[in-house]
């Protein structure tokens, strides 16, 4: 069993720029993964600088788009 001590900590702003990055690396533009997972580009572009960190529910879709664990994405 995991104790406290074991557990690696969560970092929103590297969860994110590695969000960002996989769309980047997709190849799709900003603004239609934007569609697809019904949020602004803004927000993605927030993802980008760090000043905003994907949801779960961000998170979730993201795997599904991309057919990822979401373990991929978290920082």
């Amino acid at each position: 069993m995991n104790t406290q001590s074991e557990l690696t900590p969560y970092n929103e702003k590297q969860t994110a720029k590695n969000a960002y990055k996989m769309i980047v690396e997709s190849g799709r533009s900003i603004e239609s993964v934007a569609l697809d997972l019904q949020v602004s580009d803004r927000l993605i572009y927030y993802w980008a600088s760090g000043k905003r960190s994907p949801n779960i529910r961000h998170l979730f879709a993201l795997s599904q788009l991309f057919q990822v664990p979401i373990e991929s994405i978290l920082g």
